[in-house]
């Protein structure tokens, strides 16, 4: 007799087609970063100038995650993550064929809109249709294709980047092709009534995303505008007095996006921002590792997406340890190791003078920065009901993902300051290291947030039988 959570084959081709499509957008995520030279070379930018190739995903992910986990449950999660997957075909293709940097940042912002819609709705499709064990597995398989994406896109992105930086996004077309019509044919439709009856809070959504936008465009331009200018302060006041409205609406108006009794947890605060750092930590070493790798070192894309490996492996690892780790005693004792082995390995990167020392510090910054995201991960789930498990996710990963837009333009215009100018700043090592150290530094600071939870933890285990306490 069959198990009971055996998959039939339709089942089986439903579960593949919902881990192509969230594999897919950790790929291209990752993978863009090791082809930024060479946009830079055809475009004739400086690679510092094409940070927004980047910003401009996160802040489009992250800005719409919390409003595209209300509309999958509301309106039917697998017509939302299929029409996620045509956005983000399209956007790929407008990204394909850019002329300009211009488009390209346009591609890059509706490729992070689809994705908002993807991931949230690929898992959301698979927990709706299964029960039991059989959606534990399924759940897994699918969050298992997500870090094998975010393992090998730097690899796969640095191999296509050796022929064309264009295929870094046309190879999303031919996986988008089959996923689709997968789902469409494999996945049962489901969706919940209660989202559908709420109505949508476009206030909040609009308020955090173009309140990020304005803050992300200051920072970003504010030394070529001039930090004193009329658009510097209306970017920079008009970002801030939307954050203002969100903040109220969440705290005092009538269609939250969230629960405020989320909003109002202690450690939830500290998570959310201890896994901000961790997201911040890869954005800045990955982005400005692959700056130095091959401006500085002369480094082929392959071979720097071979070292990016050391990174990205790890990084994914330690992560799928993590739900393992979270039912430890000591939990927040691992969680405040794995912040300092970062924020170590971070600054060992400034100390490599040979390639085989920036490996192994790479490994160390992967096994922390893993680590650490996936632990906040899971434990701000610890923090709320089953019920309220995917609003959580959504909102400690838009917090995040809008946190690192802002920190990567900020040590973009960091960079090209201290090199006084952005004519050759890509290749100045001195400014990209103190770029680097000043990466370390913050993430020392989220380890010396969490030494008194790390202390309290071991007490609690001493003085009592070890049981998991928060």
């Amino acid at each position: 007799m069959a198990a009971s959570y055996a998959f039939s084959w339709r089942e089986r081709l439903g579960l593949c087609a919902a881990a192509l499509s969230t594999l897919v957008v950790q790929l291209d995520w990752l993978a863009v970063n090791l082809a930024l030279p060479q946009i830079a070379h055809d475009f004739s930018q400086s690679a510092t100038n094409l940070q927004w190739v980047l910003t401009a995903f996160m802040l489009a992910f992250g800005g719409l995650l919390p409003i595209a986990g209300r509309f999958t449950d509301a309106y039917g999660r697998r017509r939302m993550t299929i029409y996620g997957m045509g956005v983000f075909m399209v956007s790929s293709g407008i990204c394909a064929a850019a002329p300009n940097v211009a488009w390209l940042v346009i591609g890059r912002a509706l490729q992070g809109a689809g994705g908002a819609f993807v991931v949230p709705g690929s898992v959301a499709m698979i927990a709706g249709v299964f029960e039991g064990r059989r959606k534990n597995i399924g759940m897994g398989f699918v969050m298992g294709a997500s870090g094998a994406g975010a393992a090998l896109g730097p690899f796969i992105g640095g191999l296509l980047a050796e022929f064309d930086w264009r295929y870094v996004f046309l190879i999303n077309l031919p996986i988008g092709l089959i996923a689709i019509p997968l789902i469409y044919w494999c996945v049962r439709p489901s969706y919940d009534p209660v989202a559908a009856a709420l109505k949508s809070p476009w206030l909040s959504a609009g308020a955090v995303v173009l309140g990020f936008v304005g803050i992300t465009l200051a920072v970003d331009r504010g030394s070529t505008w001039g930090w004193a200018s009329s658009l510097t302060l209306l970017c920079a006041g008009g970002g801030a007095l939307l954050l203002v409205v969100f903040a109220l609406n969440e705290s005092k108006g009538s269609h939250p996006l969230h629960d405020r009794s989320f909003y109002a947890d202690r450690v939830v605060q500290l998570l959310t921002a201890t896994g901000a750092l961790s997201v911040i930590g890869y954005a800045i070493l990955s982005t400005f590792s692959v700056i130095y790798l091959q401006e500085d070192q002369g480094l082929l894309p392959l071979t720097a997406g071979c070292i990016f490996l050391a990174l990205s492996i790890p990084d994914a690892a330690s992560s799928y340890v993590a739900g393992k780790v979270a039912a430890s005693a000591y939990r927040y004792v691992y969680l405040c190791a794995a912040m300092g082995l970062a924020a170590f390995g971070i600054l060992l990167v400034t100390w490599a003078e040979s390639l085989g020392l920036y490996v192994v510090a790479f490994m160390l910054c992967g096994l922390g920065i893993g680590l650490t995201g996936g632990l906040t991960n899971v434990l701000t789930q610890h923090r709320v009901s089953p019920e309220k498990a995917g609003a959580a996710v959504s909102l400690s990963l838009a917090a995040k993902m809008l946190a690192s837009a802002i920190a990567l333009a900020l040590a973009a215009t960091g960079l090209e300051t201290l090199n006084g100018g952005v004519p050759g700043a890509v290749s100045n090592t001195g400014a990209l290291e103190a770029i680097l150290r000043a990466t370390a530094l913050m993430m020392g600071l989220g380890f010396l947030l969490l030494v008194p939870r790390a202390t309290r933890a071991v007490r609690v285990s001493v003085s009592h039988d070890g049981a998991p306490r928060d």
